[in-house]
């Protein structure tokens, strides 16, 4: 029952609806002195921006720059939107623009966080394309050994996110740092292999992350809020409560790698205490139980996972698996009577 844990960063939702454009987007711009137009389209760009229209956002923000090419702003805008892409094409992009932005002494805490992102999924990318090499799902150049090869990307990528946490810790110097940049150092110390720091930052971003949820509950319960406001707010909270959710699920995985399966086991029950309707946190703590001996625990997780997970097939690899492991375990309490 092996599943893949994955950590996304906190998503930051829509703002406020495209219905509350100003009213000077109806205008014609062409009557516009090119002052009016850059703050239309900046507007524009944010509203798209926010809403999710990120083509739409950047076709808006290229205006701009198109006008006043110079505007840091709309250039840092396009490197999200390219970071939110999210193709290996975007985030080199992404990273270009937000390189020059940096030489220009942009010192935005936005464009740092950008290329600490850019540079990280960089890293990512290079490791993967090592691993292609390696495993000969990708082919060398002709006269190119596949192992040097491979060994070389992944020492670029080991520069890559010895890079990216160098900038992920420089937004915190003000002791003030955001989830986003804890949340990116809890994954890139962990790459570097650096465990220890991982799961200290891991517990930097639960604190944050527990802070957030109750306080956008609150908020919902305050009352007195109207459609979209409600709306707002309970995309936070639900944001709050994923990378919750999420970094519990990255510790776990970590600990269970260093063999720490007790304090593993601590996280899972988090999980489920903050959500008890995901069943592969079910399938996750069942196999750490089983290896610690705790049998009838396990069986109990598994009995869960089954009727949580009860629309897939029987046939289904996890499936077999959670019967297995019962399976395993029921023989191993018998053996004890």
């Amino acid at each position: 029952m092996k599943h893949s844990l994955r950590l996304r960063p906190l998503l930051v939702p829509a703002l406020l609806p495209l219905a509350a454009l100003p009213l000077a987007c109806a205008s014609n711009p062409g009557e516009m002195t090119d002052e009016e137009r850059i703050e239309l389209y900046e507007t524009t760009a944010t509203y798209l921006y926010d809403d999710g229209a990120l083509i739409r956002a950047q076709d808006q923000a290229v205006k701009v720059l198109e006008l006043d090419p110079d505007n840091q702003e709309m250039r840092r805008m396009i490197g999200w939107i390219r970071l939110r892409l999210g193709s290996t094409e975007d985030v080199i992009i992404a990273e270009q623009f937000f390189t020059d932005l940096r030489r220009e002494r942009d010192e935005h805490a936005a464009t740092t966080l950008g290329l600490a992102i850019a540079r990280e999924r960089l890293g990512t990318a290079y490791f993967g394309t090592s691993r292609d090499y390696l495993d000969g799902t990708r082919t060398p150049r002709e006269g190119e050994d596949p192992v040097a090869r491979a060994n070389e990307l992944q020492e670029e990528a080991v520069d890559y996110w010895k890079d990216a946490r160098k900038l992920y810790e420089s937004t915190l110097e003000d002791g003030e740092g955001s989830t986003r940049s804890k949340n990116g150092l809890q994954r890139v110390c962990a790459l570097l292999g650096d465990f220890e720091a991982s799961l200290r930052w891991s517990d930097e971003v639960l604190t944050d992350a527990q802070a957030e949820l109750v306080s956008w509950r609150r908020m919902l319960e305050g009352g007195d809020l109207n459609e979209e406001e409600e709306k707002l707010f309970q995309r936070n909270e639900d944001s709050a409560r994923r990378l919750l959710i999420e970094t519990h699920l990255f510790a776990a995985s970590i600990l269970n790698d260093l063999g720490r399966s007790a304090e593993a086991v601590d996280h899972l029950d988090a999980v489920i205490e903050t959500d008890g309707r995901i069943a592969e946190v079910y399938s996750l703590r069942a196999q750490l139980r089983a290896k610690v001996g705790e049998y009838d625990l396990a069986i109990a997780d598994i009995d869960q996972f089954l009727k949580l997970a009860d629309k897939l097939p029987w046939e289904h690899p996890d499936v077999r698996r959670a019967f297995d492991l019962k399976a395993e375990c029921e023989q191993q309490l018998g053996g004890e009577e």
